[in-house]
C-alpha cells in the first residue's frame, strides 16, 4: 500500500466522519418483530471524487425490502475535526465510535452523490437479531481507537458479526481492512439474498 493510496483513503474517511459529534449518543429504540431483517450495506465509490473511491459500509436493521425510511443504520465513524487529524490517522489513532441513524439519512446522502447501494441480507432469525442488538446500547456510549488502514468502519462492524460467528474470516488477522471486505468475510451459509438500490 502506497502513501498516495492512504492519503486518498483518508480524504474519503474525512468526508464520512466529520459529523462524529452530531449523532445522539443515547441508546436507540429497536423495533423488532418476526419480519425483522439484518443486512450489510455497501455504498459504491464515487469516481468523480477521490475521497469516495473506496466506498463505505454499514449495517441496516429493517422490516421491508428495500429498507423503510425509518429503518435503523449502525455504522462506525472516527472523530476527525481537521485535515491534520485525518492525516494523523495514517500513523496514529483518533477516537471512533458506533452510532445509529435512520436509513433515510444515509440513502439521501448517497442519492445526492449519485452512489448506488448494495445490500447483503444475512440469513438470521429475529431472535438472533435481538441478541445481536442487545450488546449495542453499551457500545454506543464508548470510544474506540480509529485508523484508516485497519481500525475503521468495516473492522468494527466485523467485530460485531464475529461475536455471532457469522463470518468466515477473523478480521483481527487482517493487515488492512477495506469497506467491501466486510461483505467478502461473511460466511456463505449466512447469506440470504443480495439486492441493489440504484441512486
Amino acid at each position: 500500500i502506497t502513501i498516495g493510496y492512504l492519503l486518498t483513503k483518508t480524504a474519503f474517511c474525512f468526508l464520512i466522519n466529520t459529523c462524529f459529534a452530531q449523532s445522539d449518543p443515547r441508546p436507540p429504540l429497536w423495533t423488532l418483530n418476526a419480519n425483522s431483517k439484518l443486512s450489510i450495506a455497501f455504498a459504491s465509490q464515487n469516481n468523480h471524487q477521490p475521497e469516495s473511491a473506496f466506498g463505505h459500509v454499514f449495517l441496516v436493521v429493517h422490516q421491508q425490502d428495500p429498507p423503510e425510511p425509518n429503518a435503523k443504520v449502525i455504522e462506525f465513524v472516527g472523530r476527525l475535526d481537521s485535515f491534520g487529524d485525518m492525516l494523523a490517522t495514517i500513523h496514529d489513532k483518533v477516537d471512533g465510535r458506533y452510532r445509529v441513524l435512520e436509513f433515510s439519512e444515509k440513502s439521501l446522502d448517497y442519492d445526492l452523490e449519485n452512489r448506488d447501494l448494495y445490500l447483503l441480507e444475512l440469513k438470521v432469525e429475529a431472535r438472533q437479531i435481538k441478541q445481536f442488538l442487545a450488546g449495542m446500547d453499551d457500545r454506543l456510549g464508548r470510544t474506540y481507537p480509529y485508523t484508516f488502514a485497519k481500525y475503521n468502519c468495516a473492522y468494527y462492524l466485523a467485530l460485531l458479526l464475529e461475536e455471532q460467528n457469522w463470518l468466515r474470516k477473523n478480521v483481527s488477522d487482517q493487515t488492512y481492512v477495506e469497506p467491501v471486505d466486510l461483505m467478502k468475510f461473511v460466511d456463505d451459509t449466512r447469506i440470504r439474498r443480495n439486492s441493489f438500490i440504484p441512486s
